[in-house]
């Protein structure tokens, strides 16, 4: 009897925990951050940003198991969310309307003017970053 036949006529998939998969983001950013240089500071890469990625990263997840396409996008408007500032606001991959979880979309729909405290990341870092945070 082989391995491949220890179950049978049922077949066993492997699913990768969402935690894992969230804190493996976290992980490799961090790596990221210490192997190339000039990649961390204000307005960078730093510890609060990654937390940052790395919660709306599981949230995106978590929020659209069962459909892979929605999952995609909403990841990738996470990545381009947390990368936006008042003054470059990167918020069209996010959901539109005043039920969306983007503060950006739900001000516009409402007509009130947005402010937000967070600094958002230059183009280079985002496209140095934009790799690793999509490859999971």
């Amino acid at each position: 009897m082989s391995v491949e036949d220890t179950y049978g006529l049922n077949s066993v998939t492997k699913f990768e925990c969402i935690s894992h998969v969230q804190k493996s983001v976290g992980s490799r950013l961090r790596k990221l951050k210490t192997k190339i240089k000039g990649l961390s500071g204000k307005g960078k890469l730093t510890n609060n940003f990654i937390d940052r990625l790395q919660n709306y990263y599981g949230i995106a997840v978590r929020s659209n198991v069962g459909n892979l396409t929605a999952m995609q996008q909403n990841v990738i408007a996470a990545l381009y969310h947390c990368a936006s500032s008042d003054k470059k606001p990167m918020h069209g991959q996010c959901l539109i309307g005043k039920e969306s979880w983007c503060y950006f979309q739900r001000w516009v729909a409402n007509g009130t003017k947005c402010s937000t405290k967070y600094a958002g990341v230059s183009n280079d870092v985002l496209n140095k970053i934009k790799p690793v945070y999509l490859e999971l």
